[in-house]
């Protein structure tokens, strides 16, 4: 019976592969097919653009992939073990006959259905997906708190993405209370390094910035319905002053036309009970004329009755705007203080002292960062001096460094409520800035690795605006990488989408755990402001349909299944995402060749996701370096006279001043970022860079 049961199950498993091996087969015969243009489309001006069908594009995006069982025998026994879920692309989950879910990525049901049952089993990847599922929404709001539920479960069996998923939770206050300590103890457990000293991340993530953009829309409204309840309040009382006075008024002329029909009632009942030489005509009379005054007496006291009510209903309404206007400023007396985000410098929490390097031979040092006041700013102030924030609560200032010993920055923002916020670091000039030879000489033994690049230069659009510069900042950057760093460089200019996530998908066959990968992309970009979404738009794209769009969230999927050690993003336009600078440890400039030896040794070994972007979420610049955008330029300078290894934090920070002061001069002050991207699968580290 076992035997039987064995061959049934061999044949069906045989006759499944010839079935999927003719669906593929007939595939390829219909790809080889040449394309056919009609006359329309032979006559379209700009560039060529293929336009390849949604499914084409679909067998190279990230998807959640159920394998099939294998088929085992345990003694006579013959058996499936159950289905595994992976991360792959589409087009190899249906070579490996696995299922999985089309044109349905962002829903939250489905992707849990892949992972669940193998989280719960105590899988502590799976455990780690779930995390992220929950953490990233999937088409529902984030529930932060299942999210820290099962990053914890796989962060206590070792998980290094899920130790650094649960820090970045407890750093940011998401889902669990906002712990600095802790998530700094989660992110040394990732790094594996004891003497991890976090980059500090003075920078907000995109909910916190919506919540506040929200609160200080609230706050607007708040102090419109203010206004508009004072005034009601104020007309409410004025009209209640009016209205007692008039009744004051009504009641004193009624009292006293009382008092006289009292006194004409009286005298006539006296002339009535005499009535001797009265004629009966005449006190018939002056009884209707009392009656007449009576009544007209009793229209009165009804018109006062009228108006006292209309006072306790005019005291009821100003009453209950007293009280709105009482909740309205106690809710605004409770807003937070002013919150100061800094962008430039970089600052590192070392010693309990908060510090940022510069140059020796500097003697002024931007800084950049911004202001979040629901209240208002009334005063801003940077070391005693007042200075200008943008519309947006931007700012950037020269800070004039000391000659000698370290020059504290302090930053004082005051709302119009009277709270305060305030940052305050210190600018230290670096002792020994380090080597200018080779590193090769100076760290043979250290493994770096393999090194590849994939640059994207995109300005000939169909359907948007050309661009000046892409296509030039590509190729110089590509071919500083190949010449100087050793990169092998793949450079794709206007690609359409098809043909960069195909280039993708070929580049994710060829990485192995021992190379290095740097994505650079330059053109056209958009930031969704109502998800704070960023999309990079290759030449296909339509301003008008997203159907072309490429989000960053799938690049980040691609990364997040690259078995490559180290990657690194650098986007001359926006990328959105869930990034920090706390998860980096930078090493302190002026160390000595041994101590900047053990640590390079430890940071190749290391699995790390970085994004270095040229601007945060105004426009980037097409100009401004000649040839090259500022951001490309200012680039290329860097690498081009760069003669040691250089980690991503440290090309960073030599960048970011440059460009932010070259951007200045078109006024649109323009400020890199550096972060790891921790749903791309980062663990601990930074991308190294090493001249030839």
């Amino acid at each position: 019976m076992n035997t039987l049961l064995y061959k049934t199950l061999n044949t069906l498993f045989q006759c499944r592969n010839m079935i999927f091996s003719l669906v593929f087969c007939a595939i390829a015969l219909v790809s080889c097919q040449p394309n056919r243009m009609t006359p329309e489309q032979m006559t379209v001006t700009g560039p060529k653009v293929n336009n390849f069908s949604v499914t084409e594009v679909d067998k190279y995006l990230p998807v959640d992939c159920l394998l099939p069982g294998q088929i085992r025998r345990l003694g006579g026994t013959v058996y499936q073990s159950s289905r595994r879920p992976i991360k792959t692309t589409a087009g190899d989950c249906e070579i490996r006959g696995g299922e999985y879910v089309m044109h349905d990525r962002a829903n939250y049901a489905t992707a849990l259905n892949a992972w669940l049952p193998q989280a719960q089993g105590g899988d502590a990847e799976a455990q780690t997906y779930v995390g992220d599922i929950y953490q990233q929404g999937l088409g529902t709001p984030p529930r932060y708190d299942r999210a820290a539920e099962w990053y914890q479960k796989a962060a206590e069996q070792g998980n290094t993405r899920a130790q650094m998923s649960l820090g970045f939770l407890y750093e940011k206050g998401l889902g669990v209370k906002k712990d600095p300590a802790q998530a700094h103890s989660w992110y040394r457990r990732a790094s594996g390094m004891q003497d991890f000293v976090p980059a500090e991340d003075a920078s907000l993530t995109s909910l916190e910035r919506q919540e506040l953009a929200t609160l200080r829309k609230e706050v607007l409204n708040q102090k419109s319905s203010t206004d508009a309840l004072k005034r009601q309040l104020k007309e409410s009382n004025e009209k209640l002053d009016r209205t007692r006075q008039q009744l004051e008024q009504r009641q004193k002329v009624m009292e006293s036309e009382k008092k006289t029909l009292l006194e004409k009632r009286h005298d006539l009942e006296k002339r009535k009970s005499s009535a001797a030489g009265i004629p009966q005509s005449e006190l018939l009379n002056l009884d209707k004329k009392l009656a007449k005054r009576e009544a007209e007496l009793e229209g009165k006291y009804a018109e006062i009755q009228r108006l006292r009510a209309e006072v306790d209903q005019s005291a009821q309404e100003a009453e209950k705007y007293h009280q709105s206007l009482s909740r309205l400023q106690e809710k605004l007396s409770n807003l937070p203080p002013p919150f100061i985000e800094i962008n430039d410098p970089t600052i590192l929490a070392t010693r309990s002292v908060r510090l940022a390097w510069v140059e020796p031979e500097q003697t002024t040092r931007m800084v950049a960062g911004r202001v979040w006041a629901p209240s208002g700013i009334a005063q801003f102030t940077i070391n005693n001096r007042e200075e200008t924030l943008q519309p947006d609560g931007t700012f950037t200032a020269k800070v004039a460094l000391r000659s000698s010993g370290d020059t504290e920055v302090q930053i004082i923002a005051r709302d119009s409520r009277g709270k305060t916020g305030s940052v305050t670091f210190s600018l230290k000039a670096q002792e020994n800035p380090g080597s200018t030879g080779p590193v090769g000489r100076t760290f043979p033994d250290v493994e770096f690795g393999n090194y590849h690049a994939l640059i994207i230069g995109n300005d000939d659009y169909a359907r948007l605006p050309r661009l000046q510069t892409p296509i030039k900042d590509a190729q110089e950057i590509g071919k500083i990488l190949k010449n100087k760093y050793g990169f092998q460089v793949k450079i794709l200019l206007n690609a359409s989408r098809l043909e960069i996530f195909r280039t993708l998908e070929e580049t994710l066959r060829q990485l192995n755990d021992h190379d290095n990968f740097l994505l650079y992309y330059a053109g056209h970009g958009e930031l969704d402001p109502v998800n704070r979404r960023g999309y990079w738009l290759p030449v296909d794209a339509d301003p008008g349909s997203r159907e072309k769009w490429i989000p960053n969230v799938e690049i980040t999927d691609y990364l997040n299944i690259m078995t490559a050690k180290q990657i690194l993003v650098i986007a001359d336009t926006c990328y959105s995402g869930i990034m920090t600078r706390s998860a980096i440890s930078p090493m302190e400039p002026g160390s000595s060749t041994e101590v900047r030896h053990n640590f390079l040794k430890r940071l190749a070994k290391q699995h790390a996701r970085m994004v270095l972007s040229s601007g945060e979420e105004q426009p980037v610049l097409d100009i401004g370096g000649g040839e090259h955008s500022v951001f490309a330029k200012v680039l290329i300078d860097v690498l081009q006279n760069n003669n040691e290894v250089i980690e991503g934090v440290r090309l960073h920070q030599q960048i970011n001043e440059r460009v932010l002061y070259r951007s200045e001069i078109f006024g649109m002050p323009q400020v890199p970022q550096y972060a790891a991207l921790i749903p791309a699968g980062h663990q601990s580290g930074d991308f190294i860079l090493v001249p030839q």
